[in-house]
């Protein structure tokens, strides 16, 4: 059985992909999707709860935040668009 993908690898998985050359910020609701769509094709839908996925992914980058409550700091909020982020330079290095 291969290995599992875990909702943080997603989450920057989708913001690699989902980012452009001039904005490296991406909107929560494109993450949403994004995750969505990779979580069904990496066979997650049906280990985690899909229903509750959105809040899931908006907790976990809360949670990874650069100064949030795990400390991780993989994510960066931006200051003034409000649900918009992107990698810190310790995401970029994550799988």
């Amino acid at each position: 059985m291969g290995e599992r993908v875990t909702q943080v690898e997603l989450i920057v998985r989708a913001i690699k992909s989902l980012r452009s050359a001039h904005d490296p910020f991406v909107p929560l609701k494109q993450i949403y999707l994004r995750v969505e769509r990779d979580a069904r094709l990496e066979g997650m839908a049906e280990v985690w709860e899909m229903d509750s996925l959105h809040s899931t992914i908006r907790g976990v980058i809360n949670n990874s935040v650069v100064g949030g409550a795990r400390g991780d700091g993989l994510f960066v909020r931006h200051r003034a668009r409000t649900g918009s982020y992107a990698l810190s330079g310790r995401g970029e290095r994550a799988r």
